[in-house]
């Protein structure tokens, strides 16, 4: 088998060398395929998490969105009944009125 030369790093207090070996123990070789498998597996999980959780940031901002659309509607409307409410009181009592004119009961 082959072997590569010593890597060198210097650092301001010592040398340091760094052998790497090229060589594979023939027992590790039959976990190889169960270990790219696993690998293979996280990197989907992982993406996956990732990009749904970007999709649910995007859907929160959208709701919120919604939900601020549907309360400035709710205000609105409530305004809108307010309104409703007050002409229907003059209505009424001018129709009171009427009638209490009509039966001299004021």
């Amino acid at each position: 088998m082959h072997k590569s030369e010593p890597l060198r790093f210097e650092t301001k207090m010592e040398t340091v060398w760094i052998t790497m070996e090229t060589e594979m123990k023939p027992e590790y070789v039959p976990l190889l395929p169960g270990f790219a498998t696993f690998l293979g597996t996280l990197a989907v999980v992982v993406i996956g998490f990732l990009y749904s959780n970007s999709r649910i940031s995007d859907l929160r901002a959208h709701v919120d969105t919604r939900i601020g659309d549907v309360g400035s509607r709710v205000g609105d409307l409530r305004h809108h009944f307010d309104d409703r409410l007050d002409r229907l009181e003059e209505v009424f009592d001018a129709r009171l009125t009427r009638i209490e004119e009509h039966l001299s009961l004021r």
